[in-house]
């Protein structure tokens, strides 16, 4: 049966009034694939009058913060995220109540802003995955256990727990989605640690073992930024341009705006790099139409712009796009001062 049959088939079978809940799982399953998250919300929300467990309720609520997250609205995300932790934080260990707490808490810890709550959610997500591997020996898990394990341990700076941990999904892992993405998970360690050359080992053999079985989209993303970091702008510029055409064909990036964005942004850094002045300009000019003055972008543009005209002598120009950085939401103190230096310099 097809994705589509499947839809209409569970959609049919709730309009019918069914009670079985794992409908309403497989159909939101089938949402999420196919990036209807706003159909995720509204068939949860409908799902009030059931007669729900503890643990149905917490999954419900989990899933309700994964879609808002996915649709920006972080606050609702994070407020579904400690409602399903407070239905279950009392519910006895076992495989589902460990799996739901762990996501959960891992979900806040990437959300935060404040280190001292990331590091204790980081914590609690930790031992509840850990737990999982020890105690609860889970197998059919192993890939999802074991790569949100070493997402933490990445984003907590301890690189040698996260690379063995990709490592062991590489090595032991029967299915080839679960190798890929552990290889790019593998490249993004051997980056922080300033190892670029294995980082593009593990980039190149991921998207060889990828073929057309893999969405490659993000792998080339990735490898995009890694020639842009060691300044190999021409390998970068195919890997970003790589990167934008593959969206097209991926659900979950293809209305993606902001990915889009980033695109856009090193494409027209690496023009401003290769002297590809029209690029730079028309890349740079149109990003500032869809973006606004909070944005993270906004005043590294204007920079660059100012640099830009700065160098050919236009400093009617350059001042303009000096100004636009300057009173912008987002700026650095570091590009602050930069922005003042420029200004003072063609005063």
């Amino acid at each position: 049966m097809s994705e589509t049959h499947e839809i209409r088939h569970f959609e049919e079978m709730i309009r019918k009034g069914t009670d079985d809940i794992n409908c309403y799982f497989k159909l939101a399953s089938l949402y999420f694939d196919k990036g209807k998250y706003e159909e995720v919300l509204s068939l949860y929300n409908g799902l009030s009058e059931k007669k729900l467990t503890i643990i149905e309720q917490g999954r419900v609520l989990y899933e309700k913060g994964v879609a808002c997250q996915i649709l920006n609205r972080i606050e609702d995300a994070l407020s579904f995220f400690r409602i399903s932790l407070k239905k279950i934080q009392k519910v006895k260990d076992s495989i589902e109540a460990l799996d739901i707490k762990g996501l959960n808490f891992y979900s806040i810890f990437n959300l935060s802003q404040s280190e001292e709550e990331k590091i204790r959610y980081a914590t609690k997500a930790l031992d509840c995955f850990n737990k999982l591997k020890t105690q609860f020996k889970v197998r059919e898990e192993d890939y999802s256990v074991n790569s949100y394990l070493a997402g933490i341990y990445e984003k907590i700076g301890q690189y040698d727990n996260s690379l063995n941990l990709y490592n062991e999904i590489i090595e032991s892992s029967t299915d080839l989605h679960d190798r890929v993405w552990a290889m790019v998970g593998a490249a993004s360690i051997y980056e922080l640690k300033g190892d670029y050359q294995n980082s593009l080992t593990c980039l190149i053999d991921a998207l060889k073992r990828a073929g057309n079985t893999v969405p490659t989209s993000k792998i080339y993303f990735d490898l995009g930024k890694l020639h842009f970091t060691t300044k190999v702008y021409e390998a970068a510029k195919e890997a970003f341009q790589n990167a934008l055409f593959k969206m097209k064909e991926e659900i979950l990036l293809k209305d993606n705006e902001e990915y889009k964005i980033d695109i856009s942004w090193y494409l027209g850094s690496i023009a401003y790099n290769l002297g590809e002045n029209e690029d730079f300009i028309s890349y740079f000019t149109d990003l500032l139409r869809k973006i606004g003055t909070n944005h993270f972008y906004y005043p590294n543009i204007n920079i660059t712009l100012g640099h830009f005209y700065s160098e050919k002598n236009d400093f009617i120009k350059s001042r303009y796009y000096y100004e636009k950085a300057r009173l912008s939401e987002t700026i650095s103190e570091e590009e602050l001062k930069m922005v003042e230096e420029c200004l003072t310099r063609i005063a």
